[in-house]
């Protein structure tokens, strides 16, 4: 993930370019354009066996679903 917001902005540009791409004009411009393929590369899905979010696991009866952080915009909103 992005640690700051100048590599959320640099994410947001990336996906800017990906929405309307344009094909190189050329071969100096396809080279040009080889970085950004490289991180589009980059962003596929991960596979991790022990995630941070498995780390609490709760099973049978001490399942409660309010636990869950469940975002709210309105006072009163279950």
């Amino acid at each position: 993930g992005a640690e700051a917001v100048t590599e959320l902005r640099e994410i947001g540009k990336l996906l800017a370019f990906l929405k309307e791409p344009e094909p190189p004009k050329g071969l100096k411009d396809a080279w040009s354009k080889l970085p950004i393929f490289r991180k589009v590369i980059a962003m596929a899905p991960k596979v991790v066996k022990d995630a941070p979010c498995q780390e609490i696991v709760i099973e049978g009866d001490d399942v409660d679903l309010g636990m869950l952080p469940v975002q709210t915009c309105w006072p009163g909103d279950v």
